[in-house]
């Protein structure tokens, strides 16, 4: 990892730093650490465990904290799933601030 200070801000005031995430890598490590970090404050403002939240959209709970931390990268059918469990329109798990650049994903 290289001298660079990334901070990316959820619209929740979160703060994601380099520390969290490797620096660019060709998989959306960044992406996924943000898309997990607002299915968190999604889960958490409805205050549904992992395991109820689960039981919602069939998906295993140790797979949806996987997800939450950035370590699983999902197909648009578990997106749908865990949009209709929490009782959201999909767009909502994609309401964060991402820096995207073109050339950082080859």
């Amino acid at each position: 990892m290289g001298n660079y200070t990334h901070v990316f801000l959820l619209k929740t005031g979160d703060i994601v730093h380099s520390r969290d995430y490797m620096e660019i890598d060709m998989h959306g490590t960044k992406f996924l650490l943000l898309f997990g970090r607002n299915l968190k404050r999604l889960r958490n403002s409805q205050n549904l465990s992992l395991r109820q939240l689960a039981t919602r959209c069939n998906i295993d709970y140790s797979d949806i904290g996987k997800i939450e931390k950035g370590k699983r990268n999902i197909q648009m059918s578990t997106i749908l799933e865990l949009s209709t469990g929490m009782g959201v329109h999909p767009k909502e798990l994609f309401d964060f601030e991402f820096e995207w650049k073109p050339e950082d994903f080859g």
